[in-house]
């Protein structure tokens, strides 16, 4: 039987700073179709990210939605080319659902919305799918996706998404 579970907590710099917790995360298992998902969103912790609490709430709710509908939908057999064009996809529909999530908030219309909007939400999202066929890994912003690997016996870390210096 396979258990899922998420939780986040305000940390103590933010509780004497009296800041919101800036996190969200979502984890799911439906046994039925064998798919998993685990989601965190880490807020930037800057204060001109004064709603990073709200914008990692949007990016978990919306990376949940567009990876169900991914694992439902995508065939893993597809040739390379298109696999590339699937996972573009599906990026670019997580980052303008969000997108969508912070102008709802703001009460205005999307195209209104400015870098200076955008990063009063700012957040990290990293996020992992795992079907029976096959098992997805991603982040978008910041941050640090670690892989536990598993060969002869020997357990070892790696960092599939490689660091960009210019986060």
């Amino acid at each position: 039987m396979t258990y899922t579970f998420s939780t986040s907590v305000r940390g103590a710099s933010h509780y004497k700073s009296g800041l919101p917790c800036q996190d969200a995360s979502f984890a799911s298992y439906d046994a039925q179709r064998g798919i998993s998902i685990a989601l965190v969103s880490d807020g930037h912790g800057d204060k001109r990210c004064y709603r990073s609490d709200v914008g990692s709430w949007l990016a978990t709710e919306v990376a949940q939605i567009y990876l169900l509908a991914f694992a439902h939908n995508f065939d893993s057999q597809t040739d390379e080319e298109k696999r590339g064009e699937c996972l573009r996809q599906l990026f670019s529909s997580i980052v303008e659902g969000w997108k969508r999530g912070v102008a709802y908030d703001l009460n205005i219309p999307v195209d209104m919305l400015t870098h200076d909007h955008l990063l009063i939400y700012g957040c990290t999202l990293i996020g992992y799918l795992q079907t029976p066929k096959y098992a997805l890994g991603f982040q978008i912003g910041d941050g640090k996706l670690l892989v536990r690997c598993h060969k002869d016996g020997e357990f070892s870390w790696r960092q599939p998404v490689p660091w960009d210096d210019r986060c």
